[in-house]
């Protein structure tokens, strides 16, 4: 029942020792070699170059039933025991690391303990046989796991001090994992009502690592035929890197050809996100996703992702759906469609750098003070405030489509169109303002003409809905990229020629 492939990964000669030992009706044999001259090309911790001198003992010893008793001893990284069995089968127990003696479970089957400094699960995946037809023989059943390691890695990332305990359960197996990074349990069980199993996975933290870069090759593409029929993750605090992103509940369902995600909610003190649709496990076929965020403060939740500047407070909600060839791994901006909806209320623009290459800086308008003097500078420089921000967006091969976008603040109305190159960071906009001076124009006529001055330049403000901020309404046209943006001032229109309220 071991791998096919082990044989030809030990090759060279070494000198041994043998010592037999001869009784009536028992026979004892011992085997010493250092495995000078021997490369052993297996993933850590058990390779070797053939120079290296590694002490190898295989002994075996009798029982008082008169049975055998083997043990085999690799240096100070593997003690295996095992009691072979004819009906009842073998006994066996391993303890990887040094400093224990491994213990013979009291039945059929297999017990794993130790300790190890390091070990490369990538490796060990690579190594192991793909094709399940030269899958090795069943062997003995795996009873319980006990393993600490000092650096783990998995999925091109490293884990710390992690240990991962596990045990049988009725049809499944419960697994612990404690490390720094991770604290939390696995149930591998029956999928209930379903064919297959189910993989549901309970952590208090998950703090995912930034990838090593050892990997090569991308990894090893997704096969739904391989994955349980159930998966459910349940994570109460979520963070990726640097960033905290809080409690995630996802339940997914494996078909033939990718993931069918029934359900997945993100949620933080600062947003929300809910999601469902369809992960691809083809480059040929299409994943698709329903979205929905919605934040009662956007720029403390902008600021949670890593941006820590581009807007101050607002609530609002983003929804749609979005979509690219391809399985989740092979995202590109280039490739990105889908349609949104936004839906933004009560915030400010803060000031950004004038060279950040922001998507934010295009709503902000920041581009129009340093290419225009006169107009909007105390408008738009400082940080536009907004009430509202509503519009659709359609995005087709990473380009983002806006028919009408409108911008209202306490200032100024601003109607955006045209498009913007999401992977190119290039933009090809119109955009209205209207600045909203009614107010203000009665306030100054209060001041200068007495409260019946102010109050009739207020009346006809409103029922003539804002005639002096339609009158003195501007046009420009936005191009190039989000760092370097050109914008030209075009020709006044009539005021009904503008398409703003």
């Amino acid at each position: 029942w071991l791998p096919e492939n082990l044989s030809g990964s030990i090759r060279g000669s070494a000198p041994y020792q043998a010592v037999v030992s001869l009784r009536p009706k028992h026979t004892t044999l011992q085997i010493r070699s250092d495995l000078n001259g021997i490369a052993v090309n297996l993933p850590p911790p058990f390779s070797k170059p053939a120079g290296q001198i590694v002490p190898l003992t295989v002994s075996n010893s009798d029982s008082e039933d008169s049975s055998q008793t083997f043990r085999i001893n690799y240096g100070r990284i593997l003690a295996l025991k095992f009691k072979p069995g004819d009906q009842e089968g073998t006994r066996m127990a391993v303890h990887f690391g040094p400093g224990q003696e491994p213990e013979l479970p009291n039945a059929p089957g297999i017990r794993a303990s130790g300790n190890l400094r390091k070990l490369d699960l990538d490796a060990w995946r690579t190594w192991l046989p793909d094709d399940g037809a030269n899958q090795p023989e069943p062997g003995p059943t795996l009873l319980g796991l006990d393993l600490t390691v000092a650096e783990l890695t998995l999925l091109d990332r490293d884990f710390h001090t992690a240990r991962v305990k596990a045990q049988p359960i009725h049809k499944g197996w419960e697994v612990d994992i404690q490390s720094k990074e991770v604290t939390g349990q696995v149930l591998y069980t029956d999928a209930g009502g379903l064919p297959g199993k189910r993989l549901a996975g309970h952590f208090q933290k998950l703090a995912w690592p930034s990838p090593s870069g050892r990997a090569s090759g991308g990894g090893k593409a997704m096969d739904p035929a391989e994955l349980p029929r159930i998966l459910e993750l349940n994570i109460q605090n979520l963070s990726l890197g640097e960033l905290e992103l809080g409690q995630v509940n996802t339940y997914m369902e494996a078909e033939r050809t990718g993931l069918r995600t029934r359900s997945l909610v993100l949620s933080n003190p600062d947003g929300r996100l809910e999601g469902s649709g369809w992960l691809s496990a083809s480059h040929r076929q299409t994943t698709e996703l329903a979205i929905r965020v919605g934040s009662d403060n956007i720029g403390k939740l902008l600021r949670r992702l890593g941006l820590t500047e581009g807007l101050k407070n607002g609530n609002g909600l983003l929804s749609g759906t979005i979509r690219w060839q391809g399985r989740p791994e092979d995202f590109k901006l280039e490739a990105l469609g889908g349609s949104l909806k936004l839906k933004m209320k009560s915030g400010q623009f803060t000031r950004l750098d004038p060279g950040a290459g922001r998507l934010l800086g295009i709503l902000s308008l920041q581009a129009l003070p340093r290419r225009i003097v006169l107009d909007f500078r105390d408008v738009f420089s400082e940080g536009f405030a907004f009430d509202s921000i509503e519009g659709d967006i359609h995005i087709e091969r990473g380009v983002a489509y806006l028919p009408d976008l409108r911008i209202k603040g306490p200032a100024a109305t601003v109607q955006m169109k045209g498009q913007i190159h999401l992977a190119q960071e290039t933009q090809d906009l119109r955009v209205g303002i209207e600045p909203r001076i009614d107010e203000s124009l009665a306030v100054a006529g209060a001041l200068l003409g007495g409260p019946a001055v102010g109050v009739g330049a207020l009346v006809a403000g409103k029922l003539l809905q804002n005639p002096v901020g339609k009158a003195s309404a501007f046009e420009y046209l936005i191009t190039g990229s989000w760092t370097d943006p050109q914008v030209r001032k075009l020709p006044r229109t009539r005021p009904q020629e503008t398409g703003l309220p």
